[in-house]
């Protein structure tokens, strides 16, 4: 983020947008793709693994995900198939539509809370895979590679 700030930040607010839409991760992260090759100052270089484009990209996933949650909830529209299924077990327990924020609002607030808890969690167990994936870097490369 400290060397690509415009991009982080493009990419976030554009995934925020379309997945208020009902539209997924993917989507937000091709869009973000095609609209930094648009501002680039090296479109030529996008293609070959240039920095810009992910950045952008990962950050449109990564705000997506989140986002996604509003029309999912409201509305029961899914942006990708991970949302469409707990959107079809919401609706197996009754907990579906614009009125779970009346009717079942201390069901919503432990779904929350459990979103809260999975992040907070992310924590040590993303520490723990970085370290994980560092040794695993380590070993020699004819043993990692064919």
């Amino acid at each position: 983020m400290k060397k690509y700030p415009l991009q982080t930040l493009r990419g976030s607010a554009l995934a925020r947008r379309s997945a208020r839409c009902g539209a997924g991760a993917d989507i937000a992260a091709w869009m973000s793709y095609a609209m930094s090759k648009k501002f680039s100052r090296e479109p030529e270089k996008f293609g070959t693994g240039h920095v810009e484009g992910i950045i952008e990209a990962g950050a449109a996933n990564n705000s997506a995900l989140a986002g996604a949650w509003i029309p999912a909830l409201v509305f029961g529209i899914p942006g990708d198939s991970i949302t469409a299924i707990v959107i079809g077990v919401l609706y197996i327990k009754g907990l579906t539509g614009p009125t779970i924020f009346m009717n079942n609002a201390v069901a919503l607030y432990a779904i929350f809370i459990v979103f809260i808890l999975a992040n907070l969690l992310m924590i040590p167990l993303g520490v723990a895979a970085i370290k994980g994936a560092k040794q695993m870097l380590r070993a020699p490369r004819e043993l990692l590679l064919p």
